[in-house]
């Protein structure tokens, strides 16, 4: 302190500047999250279009922050192949995956899952429109059939799995990107059928359900997990799964879950609900991401 400002005086300064500097140091840590690092990236898988993704889960991402103090950052990819890039890569910090990215990424970089999001299984359809002159899948033979991705699990994976070996047809596959592009690309008669999974088919208008009919579906198996990687330390997975929970416990925030697709907070077990996935062997159908 300056030797001009009088003795007398120097020590209430001397106070008073610790305790602005204290004052401006909580107002800092008040403003970031009560968690580490600054924020955790939030991986979408994406089923739907980017714009529907967002207002979905960005209402989920703001209650997490809220109730948990834990700040996620949606990174939100347009289509299925450019999302398992960057999980593949082990780049997201948390991510909603179909049960095989699960299983890959668990491989590859020991993600842990969290939660799933229904008490229903995972269900696989393949939809034909309805007034098409189809009624069993066996005279899809030879036909083009619309997909998600290669990898989209219940909708393509397992279903190209079950179609060549349990029904024994070949077909000519068409990746469209997302499930909207399929149901669409059937709705238009660009194709002969398509795949996706039933809990899309019910988020679609009631005009485009009326143009479709299911002809066949997988067994089921268990939904989409929410997934962490290690390196997210386990207070954080913690806070996020409590949050979560906390959510189902409250009217506005069920509604929230279920538009986000977590209509049931359930806590996901790997040897429970997706071990026997990787005992099917559907590598021979797995298609590796092309790099960058």
């Amino acid at each position: 302190m300056p030797d001009s400002i009088p003795a007398q005086l120097r020590k209430p300064l001397y106070r008073a500047a610790i305790g602005l500097a204290a004052a401006l140091c909580a107002a800092v840590l008040a403003l970031q999250p009560a968690h580490g690092q600054s924020a955790y990236s939030l991986s979408i898988v994406p089923q739907q279009a980017v714009t529907e993704l967002h207002r979905h889960w960005a209402p989920i991402v703001r209650a997490i922050r809220e109730r948990a103090g834990v700040e996620l950052e949606l990174q939100l990819r347009p289509a299925i192949p450019e999302f398992e890039k960057g999980l593949y890569a082990g780049e997201p910090d948390f991510a909603y995956v179909n049960p095989y990215h699960f299983v890959v990424a668990r491989q590859r970089h020991a993600y842990v899952p969290l939660v799933r999001g229904s008490a229903e299984p995972l269900v696989g359809i393949l939809v034909v429109r309805g007034d098409s002159a189809f009624t069993s899948v066996e005279q899809l033979a030879g036909k083009e059939i619309a997909f998600p991705s290669p990898n989209a699990f219940g909708a393509s994976l397992y279903m190209r799995a079950l179609l060549t070996e349990k029904v024994g047809i070949d077909f000519r596959p068409r990746y469209v990107q997302s499930h909207a592009n399929t149901y669409r690309s059937v709705s238009l008669d660009e194709v002969a059928a398509g795949g996706c999974i039933a809990e899309t088919l019910r988020k679609e208008s009631t005009a485009l359900r009326q143009r479709l009919k299911v002809l066949y579906t997988t067994p089921p198996v268990a939904p989409h997990p929410l997934v962490a990687h290690p390196r997210v330390p386990a207070t954080v997975r913690a806070a996020v799964v409590k949050a979560l929970q906390a959510l189902e416990n409250d009217a506005a925030g069920k509604v929230l879950l279920r538009d986000a697709g977590l209509e049931k907070v359930i806590v996901a077990d790997h040897e429970k609900d997706y071990a026997s996935l990787a005992r099917l062997k559907l590598e021979k159908y797995w298609v590796e991401p092309a790099r960058p």
